[in-house]
Parts: structure tokens; C-alpha cells; sequence
């Protein structure tokens, strides 16, 4: 017998379940801990940094040093697996295909070529 639509959703949701709750148990963040941690871990380094620097061009934040921080804290706060850990960053810090879409780009590289005219 077919399976009704509510029934569909209820496995769906505990499989769903199930596969969160396996990848927590080897110890891989989760999107959102792991956008965290780098969020933090770039207010930090911000804290710490010479802003004087910001206006003229150079870059007073280490981008090491903010997915170093980003990393000790999924290891050591949230007790996810180094290993893991290093391999989320590099996924989130990697290219993606929609950087090479030109209308997904066009306002991130110039402030003139983003604009809506009205």
C-alpha cells in the first residue's frame, strides 16, 4: 500500500534525524556552528587588529588566523573531530560554481556594475 503523504514527510524527517545525529556522533559540525565559529573567530581577529590600516588598502586581518581560531573552537568548545574540522573549512573556504556566474558576481567586483538603475 502507497504511503500517504504525512507518513512520507515522518520518514523523511527521522531519516534526516538519524543523519544528523551520526554525523554529531563522529564529530562534523554543522553548516551553521561551523558559519559560526568563523564569524567569531573574524570578530576576534578584528578586535585584535591595527583598523588604522583598514582605509588604506591593506588587509589588517590574517585569514589563518581567523579559520585557526574558527577551528579551536569546533575542537575544543564544541568537541568536533580536528580532522573533520579541517575538512568543513576547506570546503567553505573553496571556490563555488556560482562565483564564476556573472550575474552573481558582477555587484561583488565592482560597486558601478551591481547598481539598478531606476
Amino acid at each position: 500500500m502507497a504511503k500517504t503523504l504525512a507518513e512520507r514527510r515522518r520518514y523523511d524527517r527521522d531519516r534526516k534525524r538519524r543523519q544528523r545525529q551520526a554525523r554529531r556522533e563522529a564529530g562534523v559540525p554543522s553548516v551553521s556552528t561551523l558559519n559560526a565559529a568563523i564569524a567569531e573567530g573574524l570578530a576576534f581577529a578584528m578586535r585584535s587588529a591595527d583598523r588604522s590600516q583598514w582605509g588604506a588598502g591593506k588587509q589588517p586581518v590574517d585569514l589563518a588566523d581567523i579559520f585557526q581560531t574558527a577551528q579551536r573552537i569546533l575542537v575544543n568548545r564544541h568537541r568536533c573531530n580536528p580532522d573533520h574540522v579541517r575538512e568543513a573549512l576547506k570546503r567553505a573556504a573553496s571556490p563555488r560554481p556560482e562565483h564564476g556566474w556573472p550575474s552573481y558576481t558582477q555587484s561583488m567586483t565592482s560597486p558601478d556594475d551591481g547598481r539598478q538603475h531606476h
